[in-house]
């Protein structure tokens, strides 16, 4: 009840003026929302902690030195970006992003063509303090309107749970993601 309560919340307050007299709110707080909850903890089963620490909207920076990539080589490059949402625990990160439709494909991102999600994660884990978590870091779409999760990229000690795919495909592997983007955009 608080999940969908403090979504409700959120949407009232963060939404476009106007947004509680409208259908797109009703479907959202009737359709989209609890199936998040309901997917948000499906997630976690594993977790020791009952409810997971969430974070919207985390503001991520990383600095790169790269002398051939800069404009000035005594410079680091400094990318900004924001995670729409931020799950963490005791068994690993899922990193979530918000769409409303159109979405990259596995492969776009796979293939560091989609820069993304691939930069959230490698973002994070700089940001991190101490063990990489790239391994345990699950990234993906959500679909606010059809109520529907994307598994884009899954670290390698994620569970076979949390890597499942349509149709039996494989989920790539988010440490070839991140390799392929930070080949990709040459830092």
């Amino acid at each position: 009840d608080f999940a969908l309560t403090r979504l409700k919340h959120l949407t009232a307050a963060h939404g476009p003026p106007g947004i509680q007299e409208t259908a797109l709110y009703q479907h959202l707080i009737h359709h989209s929302w609890p199936r998040f909850v309901s997917h948000t903890f499906g997630l976690w089963a594993e977790c020791q902690t009952i409810v997971p620490q969430g974070v919207s909207e985390l503001e991520l920076q990383a600095r790169c030195s790269d002398p051939a990539l800069a404009v000035n080589p005594n410079e680091p490059v400094t990318l900004h970006g924001t995670i729409d949402r931020l799950d963490q625990c005791d068994v690993g990160v899922v990193l979530t992003d918000y769409k409303r439709k159109g979405q990259f494909s596995r492969r776009t991102v796979r293939d560091g063509l989609a820069p993304q999600l691939p930069f959230y994660a490698w973002a994070h884990d700089l940001q991190s303090e101490g063990t990489s978590l790239i391994a345990r870091t699950l990234v993906g779409y959500w679909n606010i309107l059809a109520g529907e999760w994307t598994t884009i990229a899954a670290g390698t000690e994620c569970n076979s749970v949390t890597r499942s795919s349509p149709r039996g495909t494989r989920t790539p592997s988010l440490e070839e993601s991140i390799n392929a983007f930070l080949d990709h955009w040459r830092w």
